[in-house]
């Protein structure tokens, strides 16, 4: 991405509402909870959401066939429909599906949960009852139970805050905007900007403590 297109995308971004996110130590926090409380499953899906930055509908969708164990990656399929772009043109094109890299303590949740429940490549990571798929308000109930466990429960008791911390953390490190907007599956890279803005007002903050 060229400069300039980054920094047309940044001061666009700094127009619209800026997302709210979880800290790194607050997720560590949301999933200690989980696990001191026995709630597992919990603490997989919020480590899930937090490492991948998937869509609610796309963590439905994921199977245990999609996990690669010896490329340490997941299969994500897009449900998202494309956005047409102007009158009488045609959908801009959206990958049907994307590859995550995921990180090995991830890796070695998703295989304990696969031996301990028995499960097929065809099965659900994130189930419903009976190994049926559940649903997008069943997940959003387990994401604010736990939030709630780890004493978070504001308006950021939701999947899609994942979604955005995943985001800011990969910018934070330092990965380039381009790669954070093919991980999240945007279409438009000015929708993955809105999360250099949050990066910007972090970095205007420290830089105001600094003591000249």
């Amino acid at each position: 991405m060229s400069l300039v297109r980054q920094v047309t995308a940044l001061v666009r971004a700094t127009s619209a509402p800026l997302p709210r996110y979880f800290r790194e130590d607050e997720v560590k926090a949301i999933v200690s909870a989980c696990e001191l409380h026995g709630r597992r499953d919990l603490a997989l899906l919020v480590d899930f959401l937090w490492k991948t930055g998937v869509r609610v509908s796309e963590a439905l969708a994921v199977r245990f066939g999609d996990v690669d164990p010896y490329a340490k990656t997941v299969r994500v399929v897009s449900l998202k429909r494309p956005r047409r772009r102007g009158r009488g043109r045609k959908p801009s094109p959206r990958p049907a599906e994307r590859i995550i890299p995921i990180p090995d303590d991830l890796l070695a949740r998703l295989s304990t949960e696969r031996i301990e429940r028995g499960a097929g490549p065809d099965d659900l990571v994130f189930a419903g009852r009976n190994g049926s798929r559940a649903d997008r308000s069943t997940l959003h109930r387990r994401v604010r139970r736990a939030c709630e466990l780890a004493g978070l429960e504001d308006d950021r008791a939701h999947p899609h805050t994942f979604r955005h911390s995943y985001a800011v953390h990969l910018l934070r490190h330092g990965v380039p905007l381009t790669v954070v907007q093919r991980l999240l599956g945007h279409s438009s890279i000015e929708t993955t900007a809105i999360y250099l803005a949050v990066v910007q007002r972090e970095v205007e903050e420290f830089v105001r403590k600094v003591p000249w």
